[in-house]
């Protein structure tokens, strides 16, 4: 979905000029996805464990991240002939040492280079601040703070909504409702207050950040259209959280898990490869798609899978070791 949305400037006829939503529906449905498993995670294997928590999300995140900027630079400097209805600096700007600095250390909040060679990293800087809140905090609360909760994310978006800033607040709903989401196997009925209110303020959120993007360019329908999308995919988390799903299945999902990631970072640089090579080519939005995805098991074995082991150590557990002796437990 992230793909289709960034392909357009390769294959411009295909939309007919008119921008889709399809990337931003997935990555705002992906935030409440990881507000529950990275909540979970924290749950089972992080408490009172703030450290082990912060060096495992750092091995998942950094590593890649820094080879992609690195080759994206590469495919930005290979090409820049190619490339000028990309770049939005002269060249010179763009590989100065201080924007080059600048791009390896993007996804630290407030760091903001003048030309970004992953653009698409501003949602890993929004992750990042999630992981910092709940390195700081423990998913022990009180029945109160879960209504707490479900209120703040609310209050984030009127924050948003009123001054247009800080960008973070409009995102706060949705890893609000994927925690909540989470903890809703309690069944209280603070609970589900506090999910119905932060799954309003995914909605309120949706329709104010998609307006703003692209207000003006489609018609409030359609953006009521992608809001309304949006909102099915959240009610399916929980819905989708309480089935049992067939080993064989498991195992081909933890591979699309596991290609997710680099997939996400390498598709611009793969973009940018495609224009420069087969310009406008009717074939070009299939070969983003099949090259992003070969790169990403290319990297996926060659770096993540030795990380794995590190992140295992980190962990404490390998997770299909965790999940297979908690299932005997639960026989016994």
């Amino acid at each position: 979905m992230v793909i289709l949305q960034h392909v357009g400037p390769i294959s411009p006829g295909v939309f007919n000029g008119r921008p889709i939503l399809t990337g931003t529906v997935a990555v705002y449905v992906f935030f409440a996805l990881s507000g529950f498993v990275i909540a979970e995670a924290v749950d089972r294997f992080y408490r009172g464990r703030p450290v082990a928590f912060a060096v495992n999300r750092a091995l998942r995140i950094l590593p890649l991240f820094l080879i992609t900027v690195a080759l994206s630079g590469a495919v930005h400097f290979a090409f820049s002939s190619s490339l000028s209805d990309f770049l939005d600096r002269a060249p010179l700007q763009i590989f100065s040492l201080s924007n080059l600095l600048a791009n390896f250390f993007s996804i630290i909040p407030g760091v903001e280079p003048r030309y970004n060679f992953v653009p698409y990293s501003w949602a890993i800087e929004v992750e990042i601040i999630f992981y910092a809140t709940l390195t700081l905090l423990t998913l022990n609360l009180t029945r109160w703070a879960w209504l707490i909760l479900g209120i703040s994310s609310l209050i984030c978006f009127f924050v948003y909504a009123a001054t247009g800033e800080p960008d973070l607040f409009a995102y706060i709903p949705f890893f609000a409702y994927g925690v909540l989401c989470y903890r809703s196997e309690k069944r209280s009925s603070i609970l589900r207050i506090s999910t119905f209110l932060s799954l309003l303020g995914c909605a309120f959120v949706s329709i104010e950040l998609l307006r703003g993007n692209v207000g003006g360019v489609i018609e409030d329908t359609t953006i009521f259209a992608y809001t309304g999308l949006i909102m099915v995919l959240l009610i399916t988390i929980p819905i989708l959280s309480r089935i049992k799903i067939k080993s064989s299945f498991e195992r081909t999902d933890k591979v699309i898990g596991d290609l997710s990631y680099p997939i996400y970072l390498q598709q611009f640089a793969i973009i940018l490869a495609v224009f420069a090579l087969a310009p406008r080519n009717p074939g070009s939005i299939g070969l983003v798609y099949l090259f992003s995805i070969i790169l990403a098991a290319v990297l996926d074995r060659l770096l993540e899978k030795p990380l794995r082991s590190v992140r295992d150590a980190v962990r404490g557990h390998q997770l299909r070791r965790a999940r297979d002796t908690e299932n005997i437990a639960a026989l016994r």
